[in-house]
């Protein structure tokens, strides 16, 4: 095996063994900016839900409730993580707020999303949030998903990002609530292993994360991590689960 190919399985062990946060329910601080409203925020592959915890943050400032989702997401189907971590999240935002509970997610919690709302709907004033989602599939994982050691550093959810017969992707039908999709197109790094089209944020192309009934798609400058403390990403979603659009400019 190429020493590249194993320095990327080393880098996905090392992720796989960070330590593993509770899942909390969070009110804003400031009562008199409180809104009616909940946020449940989904990590990706390999994070646990530090990696939204910026994000949360700035949803908590603007008087969201929010619910950062911690899931074990190399452990189970994608199915399975969306029927047992997703939907009591959903659950106990709904329970907090008399509003609408949206969903926030990046990378492959966007898929988890999908899956759930193919059964479930949201408050008809709720909205979607994607950030750096393989909706179309990822080039990585269904190049190295035959590898014997596959399953054992990404986990079975990661053999499911296709639309191939092996993956989930070609069961989805198109989602009712209104959508948004922010995607980088920094690519950084080894990890592509010149693997991916061009434009890509490093880990999912441009063409992948698109979905035909989003309602809006934003590009930034970012990188597949780094889009999940950008600033400017933050507002945006902001903006977009208050308008239902991004902001123009």
């Amino acid at each position: 095996m190429p020493n590249r190919y194993i320095a990327v399985l080393l880098s996905g062990l090392l992720l796989i063994g960070l330590s593993a946060c509770s899942t909390t329910l969070k009110h804003p601080e400031a009562a008199s900016t409180a809104r009616d409203e909940c946020v449940v925020l989904l990590h990706g592959l390999w994070r646990n839900n530090l990696a939204m915890w910026p994000l949360e943050e700035a949803l908590l400032a603007q008087g969201y409730t929010v619910v950062n989702l911690d899931y074990p997401s190399t452990s189970m189907p994608i199915p399975d993580l969306a029927e047992q971590y997703l939907a009591p999240a959903v659950e106990q935002c709904d329970d907090a707020v008399d509003g609408p509970t949206h969903l926030v997610s990046h990378s492959m919690g966007g898929i988890l999303v999908r899956w759930y709302l193919q059964t479930e709907a949201l408050h008809s004033e709720a909205r979607v949030v994607m950030l750096s989602p393989p909706n179309q599939g990822n080039e990585l994982a269904i190049h190295f998903r035959d590898w014997p050691l596959f399953d054992l550093f990404v986990g079975q959810a990661a053999r499911q990002l296709s639309t191939d017969e092996l993956g989930i992707l070609g069961q989805l039908q198109p989602l009712r609530s209104p959508t948004g999709i922010i995607g980088g197109q920094r690519t950084r790094g080894w990890f592509s292993l010149g693997l991916l089209p061009e434009p890509n944020d490093g880990t999912v192309s441009v063409d992948s994360m698109r979905l035909p009934e989003m309602r809006d798609f934003l590009l930034v400058d970012e990188s597949h991590v780094s889009i999940r403390g950008s600033a400017l990403v933050h507002e945006q979603v902001i903006h977009f689960l208050s308008k239902g659009q991004f902001k123009p400019g």
